[in-house]
């Protein structure tokens, strides 16, 4: 995830059903820092991190990794340093199935997705089963030659009452208006759902 709440906006309705079938599940954040919200004022570093752990007792059976790389400042990191340290976690853990993000508009999520795809290329020291870009809720308005277009989806409906739940209780200080709520949260599942001919899902590529 690029960001503290990007892995349960994007793909905490599956997590939480993997989590539940008895597969290992783990998250890897690569920036946390300091951040000054739009609508919120300064949200502490600290108070991020501990948003994240909490999220992540919640999605995860194994301990999550931080790189703590600067927030909305990927785009200043040489991408290659962030392309070796998800390769050593990778090495490291051999996962079955990885989950980036889609490029979206915001710069992080553009620098994670490529730093992903290049850490994941088939070179032969690992090859996961499975590589899926989860979608970045709210990012429907830009350029649509780059528009996410899913082609898998997965059923949360047993889930998507926990992801809810999970949001607001371990992310107080990134719920505002419009899709970082419950409610968007639920409409986002809701619309996914009826592409996918069931109640709620969660996209993928």
């Amino acid at each position: 995830a690029p960001h503290a709440d990007d892995e349960l906006l994007g793909a905490g309705g599956y997590l939480l059903r993997m989590k539940q079938e008895g597969h290992e599940v783990m998250c890897i954040l690569v920036a946390i820092s300091d951040i000054v919200m739009n609508e919120g004022g300064l949200v502490e570093k600290r108070t991020r991190v501990l948003e994240f752990q909490s999220s992540c007792e919640e999605l995860c059976t194994r301990e999550s990794v931080l790189l703590d790389y600067p927030d909305s400042k990927l785009d200043s990191v040489p991408i290659s340093h962030i392309v070796k340290d998800l390769e050593k976690v990778i090495d490291a853990y051999k996962p079955d199935i990885v989950l980036i993000p889609e490029p979206s508009f915001h710069q992080d999520h553009q620098v994670v997705h490529r730093a992903g795809i290049a850490a994941l290329r088939p070179m032969g020291i690992w090859q996961p089963s499975q590589i899926l870009l989860y979608e970045v809720p709210n990012s429907r308005w830009h350029n649509a030659e780059t528009a996410f277009t899913p082609n898998y989806y997965v059923d949360i409906k047993e889930t998507i009452e926990e992801k809810k739940s999970l949001f607001k209780c371990a992310y107080k200080s990134q719920v505002r208006f419009i899709v970082r709520n419950e409610l968007g949260i639920e409409t986002q599942a809701k619309y996914r759902g009826y592409e996918a001919g069931c109640e709620y899902a969660e996209a993928f590529y």
